[in-house]
């Protein structure tokens, strides 16, 4: 179950696509989303791998 904001970035986000994981940043909100594929590992390695890359990536994003 996703929420309406999740539902909205990835209804109008542009992907970025890695080879293990993909992004998708909405356009003027600055909002985003991770999707990260089983290359990563299992379940516990795939959600660690997501929150590292959240704190990163809000880190250094520009402030909306």
């Amino acid at each position: 179950m996703r929420t309406p904001a999740i539902q909205r970035v990835f209804r109008d986000a542009e992907p970025v696509h890695g080879t293990r994981m993909v992004l998708f940043v909405a356009p003027g909100s600055g909002e985003f989303a991770l999707v990260a594929g089983k290359k990563v590992g299992g379940a516990v390695q795939r959600n660690r791998a997501r929150r590292v890359l959240r704190v990163a990536i809000r880190k250094v994003a520009p402030r909306g």
